[in-house]
């Protein structure tokens, strides 16, 4: 592998991933691009949806991120990274009641190692993360605030094949494992999720259209349907 290529890496989760929310979010799964020897900075904004058991009631989850994650490469094929983020807007509907917010606090660590390569123009990174998500919420006909939380440790596998130098596609799988809540914040009285452990398919496109500016498109199946567009700056 040459040293001017660029390294796909997973930025800290999430969020997210998440099993549940976009810290991962963002989320969930976003991956970002990164020099051998250059740190680099990700602005993300992304979508998840998803269907959450809480205290007995199923809701339908949808949930809009920004997220901003700095990586930083202790090696050549070594990266450390962190996340923060807002989720701007979530909604959890069921028959009986529906909640919505508009602020919070995500955020995630993860370290990620490029692998040594099996196949020519194909490059394997694999990951490991933690991540939280709080978001506040409230019913219409409440003034009763709640605070939506998950949290998620993740490890990820991901592949990049190099179709012309300025562009790569990206697919990979993830295995996560979650735990989501809703306390009601004036009682402290909480609602567990169930404990949650899934496999999630996921794939992008990457174009560098200048040398130090990447941007990506990522989608991601299975429990949580993430869709997110990240813009990764080389510093």
């Amino acid at each position: 592998m040459t040293t001017h290529r660029a390294k796909v890496f997973v930025a800290a989760a999430i969020v997210m991933l998440c099993t549940q929310s976009l810290s991962a979010s963002g989320s969930c799964c976003v991956l970002s691009l990164s020099g051998r020897d250059r740190p680099i900075l990700s602005a993300i904004g992304s979508l998840a949806m998803s269907h959450e058991r809480l205290g007995g009631h199923v809701y339908d989850l949808t949930q809009r991120a920004v997220i901003l994650k700095g990586a930083y490469p202790l090696t050549d094929y070594l990266f450390l990274s962190a996340q923060i983020g807002l989720p701007v807007s979530t909604n959890l509907s069921s028959p009986s009641s529906t909640l919505k917010g508009n602020s919070g606090f995500l955020y995630g660590v993860s370290v990620a190692a490029v692998l040594p390569e099996i196949l020519h123009s194909v490059e394997i990174l694999a990951a490991a993360g933690y991540s939280r998500s709080d978001a506040r919420v409230k019913s219409a006909s409440s003034a009763t605030r709640q605070t939506f939380n998950i949290t998620e440790f993740q490890t990820t596998l991901v592949a990049e094949m190099t179709i012309v130098p300025e562009l790569a596609a990206y697919a990979g799988t993830r295995v996560y494992f979650g735990r989501n809540r809703l306390r009601t914040d004036a009682t402290g009285e909480v609602a567990e999720g169930d404990r949650e452990g899934n496999l999630s398919p996921f794939f992008g496109l990457r174009v560098n259209p200048w040398e130090h500016i990447g941007l990506i498109a990522e989608g991601s199946l299975g429990h949580t349907r993430v869709v997110s567009l990240t813009a990764a700056f080389r510093l």
